[in-house]
């Protein structure tokens, strides 16, 4: 992969990572329960610790700032519907689970495309992190829902 597409490939994913915080931030507006505020905020958290890792590597890269970069407004527009409840939490939730899922394959693609092993690795623990949500997710979907679950299916740490 040439220094240009792996310079993309990282604008790219700061922009992912942008639009990630841009819907969490909406979905704890529309969210009743205490526990799942927690979570969505969690991830902003995450989300912005994975845009400064990556906004590291691309001034690595490159001398080139990066643009400005605001949520993409489909994220956003997604998100307002979520708060103006036309969506419900669960399905806040299913469509965040399914953004994770989605993240967490893309930079397990982006890794296996990059030369460089130090962005390989990066890439890779983005990936794992991207896992974690997920599982997150998908144990407070469960709790929502009163589907069972074990609290050894979350193999991530917990944080308070």
């Amino acid at each position: 992969m040439s220094l240009k597409n792996i310079i993309e490939l990282m604008k790219n994913a700061v922009h992912s990572e942008i639009d990630s915080q841009g819907f969490y931030q909406e979905a704890v507006k529309c969210t009743k329960r205490d526990e799942a505020k927690k979570m969505f905020k969690r991830l902003i958290d995450d989300e912005k610790r994975h845009e400064k890792i990556l906004t590291e590597r691309y001034t690595g890269l490159t001398k080139d700032p990066l643009p400005s970069m605001e949520p993409h407004k489909k994220r956003i527009d997604m998100a307002r519907k979520i708060v103006k409840g036309r969506t419900t939490e669960v399905d806040a939730l299913k469509i965040a689970i399914n953004k994770e899922r989605w993240t967490h394959n893309n930079y397990l693609e982006m890794a296996d495309n990059v030369k460089d092993k130090d962005l390989e690795d990066v890439l890779q623990l983005l990936a794992q992190d991207e896992l974690g949500h997920e599982q997150i997710l998908v144990a407070e979907y469960r709790a929502f829902t009163n589907q069972p679950f074990d609290e050894y299916e979350l193999d991530l740490y917990v944080r308070e």
